[in-house]
């Protein structure tokens, strides 16, 4: 019963640590690219364009607005076909760790 004690004293001292690891930004960069993706696949299934636009914390498509952990700035236009028509550089800040989202022209990788 101690030595499970000692090791939730142990995780809880840790945690904090983890939560300011700079992969933690790597973490935040993929779940942002992969919900933007869907965005664009909604775009494609709708024949209809969405525009993103990136404010500080939050993420507004079209009529809907998502809080985002990371802060962002920026726009990102998907038209009915998925494509972009701009290529754009999107740069996010997580607890002083600054990551940079590339969208390419065309088709609208990311990367």
């Amino acid at each position: 019963m101690l030595v499970v004690l000692l090791m939730m004293c142990i995780l809880l001292l840790w945690l904090p640590k983890l939560a300011k690891h700079p992969h933690a930004m790597h973490y935040h960069m993929e779940a942002l690219r992969y919900r933007l993706i869907e965005i664009q696949e909604q775009a494609q299934t709708e024949k209809k364009v969405h525009k993103v636009t990136f404010h500080s914390t939050s993420m507004r498509n079209n009529d809907r607005q998502m809080h985002l952990p990371i802060q962002c700035n920026g726009t990102i236009v998907f038209h009915e076909n998925g494509n972009v028509d701009q290529a754009k550089t999107i740069t996010c800040t997580y607890q002083g760790v600054q990551g940079e989202l590339v969208i390419l022209l065309g088709n609208g990788r990311m990367y």
